[in-house]
């Protein structure tokens, strides 16, 4: 089971690898800017850690943060733009095609939001510093706790989702589902998306 767990860890790793290498790249970034000292610096290897920069624990609460968050938010923020701008055109307008060829910036743009929003999640090693050092023994800010405590969610499950392999799949799906997510906040873009549907047909 085991062994299962980690081939598809592996196979979701590899099919992402810009998102794989990029996150590992900004894992980097983060463990200069927090003065954390670095054991294996290889973005990419076979194991649990592919994707992840191995680094020494985190003491403080400002460098678990640091180290969780900043690649965390980059990795979303470019998921994001980048579903956004293919989940629109393939998804929501059906546009496979643009003129006589292959709509191939839609489907990169589609590609490459999955490949970040895949790799988004803190390494198993940095969520536990993150848990231990905000919500241990030690810690006593209520306050400080309970603002963290939707950010500590969506570490907890995505940690366990990438660890599966199966960050893959719910990217996937919600790359397919942003569309009409999107429509809910933003009502006009429901009516965009019907009028030009409307005028292509």
């Amino acid at each position: 089971m085991i062994c299962m767990i980690k081939i598809f860890y592996l196979i979701a790793k590899t099919i992402t690898f810009p998102g794989t290498l990029f996150k590992a790249f900004l894992e980097h970034i983060a463990c200069r800017l927090t003065l954390t000292a670095m054991e294996n610096d290889r973005y990419y290897q076979n194991n649990e850690m592919c994707g992840h920069v191995e680094h020494d624990l985190a003491e403080r609460k400002g460098q678990a943060f640091v180290l969780c968050f900043f690649p965390f938010i980059v990795m979303l923020i470019f998921g994001i733009i980048f579903a956004w701008a293919g989940s629109i055109d393939i998804i929501a307008l059906g546009e496979f095609r643009r003129t006589e060829q292959i709509n191939l910036m839609g489907f990169l743009y589609v590609y490459l939001g999955l490949c970040f929003l895949t790799n988004l999640f803190p390494s198993t090693e940095d969520y536990l510093s993150f848990k231990v050092l905000f919500y241990g023994k030690g810690s006593k800010n209520i306050f400080l706790k309970i603002i963290l405590a939707p950010l500590f969610a969506v570490f907890f499950i995505g940690t366990k989702l990438e660890k599966c392999g199966l960050s893959l799949l719910t990217s996937a799906a919600f790359i397919f589902f942003m569309p009409q997510i999107l429509s809910l906040f933003v009502p006009a873009l429901t009516n965009l998306i019907t009028d030009y549907s409307t005028g292509l047909n």
